[in-house]
């Protein structure tokens, strides 16, 4: 027997074949594949893919044999590594001078012939080899040494593949620890920061809620007090007027007392629309909505435009124009009604003297639009983003007072309508308001 010998680039070789990291691991899928598949060309009972560490040859996967490791002086890999460019070929081991009498020749596992192709990387070095070996003898077609030493080239790629692989996941541990403590880091910083920011946030949300809160029970509140001033004041006001009736002609009390029932009837014509306006958003707030629809859009706009108003109107008129005098309003009439008060009362009370409040409807294919045109002192631009909220009253209407509820109360009820209530203005030349009710 003839041992196998270290090659002349020994120290170079098994530099590179430690450096791919794949003595002594675990059997894979890939590498076994190749070796059943070079028994099955080779029509052989045995295949290996083996690696010539030092003194030993390991084999990366195994058919037949049942090892994972021989000594090297022993191996037929250790020889065949020496001619990395060319297959060894043992058609009978037993005549051949360097086997016949080599224990895996004479013992177990019987090797009669042997084939193997050296697994070469591309600087040449021959770090195994990819064999097939019978306990018979056995001659090697050209076809199936040429597909061996393809199958070798393909252990190659295949060490090549997991070796970058590995690299790979290695390079992607390191950053992924790098990546985590930044993330760590950073993060938690800008979470910390970002959590601030949401503290902040929800705390103004909630100071809005209780502000919406407040204000929402004050508007119930003042709503409510408001109704029951107005039922009280106008049943006093029956009393002193069946009073005045009894009291003589001529007295001078009855003359005061007449003035001052005049002023107090005069005053509670719009005291008694916005009580009235006050008892709709009641029904609204309490889910109550009044019933009643199917009004000729006509006759609402001529009930609208002659409308008590006596108090605001004696030098001032309300018009109407409406594109189709055959339109229904299929929504509760009070709602609406109650909106429109709203608009035109405002219109007339901010109007310049002897103006005209021009009123618009006009039908789309599935709205209705309103629009009340005024040509008064109209809405500062800062404050136009504060004209629906509860008890606001702009500025510059000093010359009427008023509770500031009922653009609030109408915007309210034009919502639970699945309306929309919006406004274009410039001060000092007036303001039109624009309601939108869907049909139905």
């Amino acid at each position: 027997m003839i041992e196998a010998t270290p090659t002349t680039n020994e120290l170079e070789r098994i530099q590179a074949l430690q450096a791919y990291q794949i003595l002594d691991t675990k059997p894979e899928k890939e590498f076994d594949e190749i070796t059943q598949l070079a028994a099955n060309i080779c029509e052989t009972n045995m295949a290996a893919i083996t690696l010539i560490d030092i003194e030993r040859q390991w084999f990366k996967s195994v058919l037949g044999l049942n090892a994972t490791e021989t000594s090297r002086s022993v191996s037929f890999c250790g020889h065949a590594i020496h001619a990395p460019e060319s297959v060894m070929v043992v058609a009978d081991t037993s005549d051949d001078e360097r086997f016949k009498d080599n224990p895996l020749v004479v013992e177990g596992p019987e090797i009669k012939s042997y084939a193997g192709a050296p697994i070469v990387d591309r600087n040449g070095r021959a770090l195994g080899v990819l064999c097939v070996f019978d306990s018979n003898k056995k001659d090697f077609s050209e076809a199936q040494l040429s597909s061996l030493q393809s199958l070798s080239h393909l252990v190659m790629n295949q060490l090549q593949s997991r070796l970058m692989y590995n690299d790979l996941s290695g390079f992607l541990k390191l950053q992924s620890k790098d990546l985590k403590y930044k993330v760590e880091y950073t993060g938690k910083k800008e979470i910390s920061a970002k959590q601030k920011e949401i503290d902040g946030l929800k705390a103004k949300l909630k100071a809005l809620e209780e502000s919406e809160k407040a204000t929402k029970l004050l508007l119930n509140s003042t709503v409510k007090e408001l109704k029951e001033t107005v039922e009280v004041t106008v049943e006093a006001t029956g009393k002193l007027e069946e009073l005045n009736k009894h009291m003589p002609l001529g007295v001078s009390q009855s003359i005061s007392l007449s003035s001052n029932l005049s002023k107090i009837k005069h005053s509670l014509l719009g005291l008694k629309r916005v009580a009235e306006n006050a008892g709709i958003y009641e029904q609204v707030q309490n889910d109550e909505l009044p019933e009643g629809g199917n009004v000729e859009a006509m006759n609402f706009l001529e009930e609208i435009s002659t409308d008590d108003f006596s108090q605001l109107n004696k030098n001032k008129r309300v018009s109407f124009c409406i594109d189709n005098p055959a339109l229904i309003l299929e929504k509760p009439i009070q709602l609406v009604k109650t909106i429109m008060d709203v608009l035109v009362y405002n219109a007339l009370a901010y109007s310049n003297f002897s103006s005209e409040v021009k009123i618009d409807c006009k039908e789309t294919e599935d709205k209705v639009v309103f629009r009340v045109k005024d040509i008064g002192v109209g809405i500062p631009e800062e404050e136009q983003k504060k004209i629906f909220e509860p008890f606001f009253r702009a500025s510059n209407v000093s010359i009427s007072k008023g509770l500031g509820v009922g653009l609030s109360i109408a915007k309210i009820v034009t919502d639970k309508l699945g309306g929309e209530l919006s406004f274009e203005s410039k001060e000092g030349e007036g303001a039109t308001f624009k309601l939108v009710l869907p049909k139905k």
